[in-house]
């Protein structure tokens, strides 16, 4: 798979986006730390993937994990509006 990309300026540092395509293929999300490694001789950069972040940090199941009725505090959400529903 070849893409091409454009190096940026960030701050005091060049930046180099990753494509979705390139960044689903290595498991990559926002917060991913990844190595780069050179080989001069070829003039090739690799991008190995170290350790992936998640997404969200937490899972559906963990947000709603202990909930209950009483400790939901539904009373503090409004009614929808006509147009909402």
């Amino acid at each position: 798979m070849q893409i091409n990309s454009r190096v940026t300026k960030w701050g005091n540092s060049l930046g180099l986006r990753i494509n979705q395509e390139i960044a689903e293929n290595l498991s990559l999300n926002a917060g991913s730390e990844i190595s780069l490694s050179l080989d001069k001789k070829k003039r090739v950069l690799t991008i190995k993937a170290l350790k992936q972040s998640p997404a969200w940090p937490l899972t559906e199941s963990e947000l709603i994990e202990g909930l209950t009725p009483e400790n939901a505090h539904s009373e503090l959400l409004t009614n929808p509006l006509d147009s909402e529903i």
